[in-house]
């Protein structure tokens, strides 16, 4: 806390000077975030283990990390459990000329990584701190630039649009993590009518490369109509699935709402239309090879190793409205360009050559509809579903291994970019793709300060992976030809289905306590070993085995 301290003290006297004469009103405010989780024999001891060996997969490009998979699902799985803490701390200036500076300090650690002290010496040595404290926001806003409805945001932020299906903030614990981007903000418009603009820089490479840096720049107009203070706009279908996740927004959301957050005022109506365009793109270079360059001017006639820089364009719309206890949210969101960075990862086994003609070509979606009663309780129904397009083109046909010259395909699914948003309690690292889901569920208040909540999910991959052809012996999977690639049998798309039941409850009004336990009935896709659905469809989430899963979880916020 102490270098906490510091931090401050140093931020304010950089402000002074500039702030002096001129300074309205200082606020000092953070938050204190504690979380710990209990997973069932989930997890591979060896922390990952590749299903099936790359030698019985020839030709065939399977990505970056093979088949290899840290979830177990069987019998030998480890348990797991830990406890995580975001500290917060911020200044927030206000000056004359509708000027603001903001910093925001944060820590994340895990108990017991910063422990001073060998129980068994009884040494005591100085905590690594090398990286405890980042500078998680800092920037300066201009509000009524010339008098007209326009701000300007310079500097480290972060940016949410919509519920953060793609744009959002923080996509909670397991691990903490936080979005922000060094970027630059303009917002035009008031409540009704609103457009950002914005350009950000994800990665700056200096002089060793001219043009490989990566920029990701954006546009959000967004229209309401009705009386946005009456009433409440649906929840986010990640918040409603699966709470546990939404975490940071714990607080913020109940308090932003009230005690009674979800129930609709009656024979209200409000409407909230959205549409955006995001690109990001990525100059740095790739190459297979490095050969001379006679057979790199070769190459060049045979167009490979011709990778371009990555273009991700992303343009979707939103809408959300409630009427009369009725509540709704649609969203969809298409994505193109050139995935060169992708295609690079997927060189099948003792090939020199990726994919240098990868394509992003996929759409997305999600949607949710409620009814809150107006009864003792104020239970809230809903239902919904999402939607992430995907490719598996991991199998080759018979022509394609007989062509010396074929050129793999890489496994492009759709991006979920910078999501706050987590669909599922146990393979959902927000990089989750490849997939589609439907759910129902329930919340009720039974008091002003308490919530309750149930859901039901059913998760299904959308390509599967095609296994080499095999007999089961004792157990094991044994290929029948491992050098005949093209001799594969399809797998499973059940992923299971999953249940979530919660409870939360507002101490006072700037601390929460929220509890839950999550049940995952695995499906055989899991079971059998190989289904690619995490980091958007690169990396393998199959286990050993169908074992049912649990996860419990604590969460407490205080926010001040």
């Amino acid at each position: 806390m102490r270098m906490f301290t510091r931090y401050l003290c140093l931020s304010a006297i950089a402000l002074w000077p500039t702030a002096f004469g001129e300074l309205q009103n200082v606020e000092i405010g953070g938050k204190i975030e504690i979380y710990g989780a209990w997973y069932s024999n989930a997890f591979e001891p060896s922390g990952g283990t590749e299903r099936i060996p790359i030698f019985f997969l020839p030709n065939r490009p399977i990505g970056p990390y093979n088949t290899v998979s840290g979830f177990r699902t069987g019998d030998g799985g480890n348990n797991s459990s830990f406890w995580e803490q975001r500290t917060r701390l911020h200044v927030d200036a206000d000056f004359t000329n509708e000027v603001k500076a903001f910093i925001e300090l944060d820590s994340i650690d895990g108990w017991g990584q910063d422990f001073r002290s060998d129980y068994r010496s009884g040494a005591d040595f100085r905590a690594n701190s090398n990286d405890d404290i980042e500078i998680y926001q800092a920037f300066i806003n201009v509000d009524q630039i010339f008098g007209l409805p326009a701000q300007l945001r310079i500097g480290r932020q972060e940016l949410e649009f919509g519920s953060g299906w793609l744009m959002g903030s923080d996509p909670g614990p397991d691990p903490f993590v936080g979005m922000s981007f060094d970027a630059l903000r303009l917002t035009v418009g008031d409540e009704t009518m609103r457009v950002d603009a914005w350009m950000s820089k994800l990665a700056e490479r200096g002089a060793s490369e001219e043009d490989g840096d990566v920029d990701f720049y954006g546009v959000y107009g967004t229209w309401t109509l009705g009386d946005s203070n009456r009433g409440v706009l649906p929840h986010s279908f990640q918040q409603m699935l699966f709470p546990m996740h939404m975490v940071y927004g714990m607080y913020d959301a109940f308090m932003r709402n009230g005690p009674f957050r979800g129930r609709t005022a009656p024979a209200t109506e409000n409407l909230q239309f959205e549409a955006y365009y995001m690109y990001l793109r990525d100059g740095g270079s790739l190459n297979d090879s490095n050969f001379p360059a006679p057979i790199e001017w070769m190459e060049d006639l045979v167009d490979v190793d011709d990778y371009d820089a990555t273009q991700l364009h992303t343009a979707g719309g939103r809408g959300s409205g409630t009427w009369n206890g009725f509540d709704w949210e649609v969203e969809a969101a298409y994505q193109w360009g050139d995935a060169d960075s992708t295609g690079f990862l997927f060189k099948p086994a003792g090939q020199v050559y990726g994919d240098d003609d990868a394509k992003w070509d996929s759409w997305a979606g999600h949607f949710e509809v409620g009814w809150t009663s107006q009864l003792p309780w104020a239970t809230r129904l809903y239902l919904g579903g999402a939607y992430y397009g995907g490719d598996d083109n991991r199998s080759i046909s018979f022509l394609e291994w007989l062509n010396p010259f074929d050129r793999p395909d890489a496994s492009v699914s759709f991006n979920r970019l910078f999501t706050s948003w987590r669909e599922d309690a146990f393979i959902d690292g927000s990089g989750m793709s490849n997939f589609w889901k439907g759910y129902l569920g329930a919340n009720a208040y039974p008091s002003e300060r308490v919530e309750l909540g149930l859901t039901l999910a059913y998760l299904e991959v959308l390509e599967a992976f095609d296994s080499p052809a095999a007999v089961t012996l004792g157990g094991w999977k044994v290929p029948l030809a491992p050098a005949l690639p093209f001799w594969t049998e399809g797998g499973s798309k059940d992923l299971g289905w999953q249940t979530s039941l919660w409870a939360t409850y507002a101490y006072t009004d700037n601390l929460t306590f929220e509890v839950g336990w999550s049940h995952w009935f695995v499906g055989d896709a899991i079971g059998e070993g190989v289904v690619f659905t995490d980091e958007y469809n690169l990396r393998n989430v199959g286990g050993r085995g169908d074992d049912d899963q649990d996860y419990v979880y604590f969460l407490t916020t205080i926010a001040f």
